[in-house]
């Protein structure tokens, strides 16, 4: 293991190198307002009426999103409202997140006694494109990684009250991270009072019962603070998590629905490789060149009979990966009352990863006489490569229908605008104008929340593939609607039939409807001249 005076040298540069990738990787972003993680639509939109309150007033969806974001990321965006808007700060909050979490796994990685091993590390982490893409948009779940890469240093130098302190603030950031992170912790407590018992070893000052006894403050602390946000202050305009008997033959549920709830156990632990690698940005011929690449690495790597590797540094993943499966298999078994069961593997899962395939590039470098070229060129190499990799990962361009959010950004702002929902997620952000219902707020996760977001989704394709004028006035009069945004490649004949105009059970439902009907009232310029046109998109007014 090298000195420790070239950990600080060494941290400077990893902090650096992370830096340059964030650049590199969404250097679009900061070109362009309309360069955005998708998701920001859902979760964040709602935040720009800290500058201009006066937006989404008495909004439905606004005031779900409002409540579905954590209190700890609410506090961040809204400090930070006083000097920037949160629409762009999701760009700069990843980037803080990145380097970040860049510094903790070096710190992670140094576990393996081998600064070496932690620069490599920090390498293959720019090459795993899951974890940037999980940062992307500054979300709650963007803080996941951090904390919990976090809390695992922490555990791994045993610096027990300072990791239950990183569990608490998991509880206000990440309510899934606390629940992994509690249990890992538990875990740990137990094994550390079942040693002391068998040993029969007291601590010169304090017995490990009172050690134990301090761990639970902070860790109460946090439970308390997750039952007050999905509990006690739990809003039943909008409600909680659904179980098994909800969603229990629903085909929203599944691959063809809005998300797919439970997915078999194999492709938990595999799937994620297609986030890790590059099958996504640089297609499956990439992808596959880079499974074959990393597990001959591995193979050749563990086929070495000198391995020269601290294995120690795996120990926090024997706590953590039970903890993992455990969670896992307990919200398998009560559907979402725990949220979404795959998220309780695809963290651990990327770490253990990241760490293992470092120790696996250190073990063959040292085999094959390597060290010398490993730093700077290949972390140089290996940096650049992963720059290259991350470009644009889980980045979005929207700036195609810019035309139209200028157009709506000069209509009042209690005015509410109907369409097609895909398009209505970039009026509510980009236009900050009220929408009638969105998809990346269709959540069916939530009740009673859905039951009034699919009611809607129903009533908006009864009125927009309509061949009756009237009823589509009736229904913006019922619903107070005041703009329709039409496009055009909603009315194709193919995309109709195929049952692909929106997600199940409405991509069916379209078909049906509009099996007997020859014609659209909405398309009727005579009936609904535009008061706004553009190419493949038009605005009716309904007056």
């Amino acid at each position: 293991m090298q000195p420790n005076k070239t950990r600080i040298p060494h941290t400077l540069i990893v902090a650096a190198a992370a830096m340059v990738v964030y650049t590199i990787a969404h250097w679009q972003g900061f070109r362009s307002p309309f360069v955005i993680n998708d998701d920001v639509r859902q979760q964040i939109f709602w935040m720009q009426r800290w500058l201009e309150p006066n937006l989404y007033p008495n909004d439905y969806l606004a005031g779900y999103a409002q409540n579905y974001v954590s209190w700890g990321v609410i506090a961040i965006y809204r400090v930070a409202s006083v000097f920037m808007d949160p629409m762009q700060f999701t760009k700069a909050l990843t980037g803080i997140l990145f380097v970040l979490s860049a510094l903790l796994i070096y710190c992670l990685c140094l576990e393996l006694r081998d600064d070496l091993a932690a620069l490599l590390g920090v390498c293959v982490y720019f090459l795993f494109g899951l974890f940037l893409g999980e940062m992307s948009g500054g979300l709650p779940r963007a803080f996941a990684f951090p904390l919990l890469i976090g809390y695992l240093c922490l555990l791994a130098r045993k610096r027990l009250l300072l990791a239950s302190i990183t569990v608490l603030i998991q509880a206000i950031f990440v309510p899934y991270i606390f629940l992994l992170c509690l249990t890992t912790h538990l875990f740990y407590l137990a094994h550390l009072i079942g040693g002391s018992l068998v040993r029969r070893e007291a601590d010169d000052s304090k017995t490990p019962i009172v050690r134990v006894a301090i761990q639970f403050i902070p860790l109460t602390i946090g439970a308390c603070l997750m039952m007050l946000k999905y509990v006690v202050f739990k809003s039943p305009r909008f409600g909680g998590l659904v179980g098994m008997q909800e969603i229990a033959g629903k085909i929203e549920y599944t691959a063809v629905g809005r998300y797919e709830v439970l997915r078999p156990f194999h492709k938990e632990l595999i799937e994620h490789w297609s986030f890790i690698l590059p099958f996504h940005e640089w297609g499956p011929i990439a992808g596959w060149c880079s499974v074959a690449a990393v597990a001959g690495l591995a193979v050749f790597a563990l086929s070495r009979p000198r391995k020269h590797i601290y294995l120690g540094a795996f120990r926090v993943f024997v706590y953590l990966m039970p903890a993992s499966f455990l969670l896992y298999v307990l919200s398998c078994s009560i559907p979402l009352k725990l949220f979404i069961p795959g998220r309780y593997l695809e963290y651990s899962l990327t770490v253990f990863y990241c760490i293992s395939l470092a120790a696996c590039l250190k073990i063959v470098i040292d085999h094959l006489n390597l060290r010398r070229i490993v730093f700077p060129w290949l972390f140089f190499f290996l940096t650049l490569l992963g720059a290259l990799r991350l470009h644009n990962v889980e980045l979005y361009d929207y700036s195609a229908y810019s035309p139209l959010y200028s157009f709506f950004d000069s209509i009042p702002v209690d005015a509410v605008v109907a369409g097609h929902p895909e398009v209505m997620d970039n009026v509510m952000t980009f236009s900050r104008r009220k929408a009638f219902v969105t998809y990346k707020l269709s959540h069916p996760w939530i009740e009673p929340y859905w039951s009034v977001i699919k009611q809607r989704t129903y009533d908006l394709f009864d009125a927009y593939y309509s061949n009756n004028a009237e009823e589509i006035r009736n229904f913006c009069k019922r619903n107070g609607i005041g703009y329709i945004v039409v496009r055009e490649e909603d009315f194709s004949e193919q995309r109709i039939r195929q049952g692909v105009v929106y997600f199940q059970p409405f991509g069916s439902y379209i078909a049906e409807i509009t099996r007997p009907r020859a014609g659209f009232a909405i398309l009727d310029t005579d009936l609904f001249p535009p008061v706004f046109r553009m190419e493949g998109v038009r605005v009716v007014r309904i007056d």
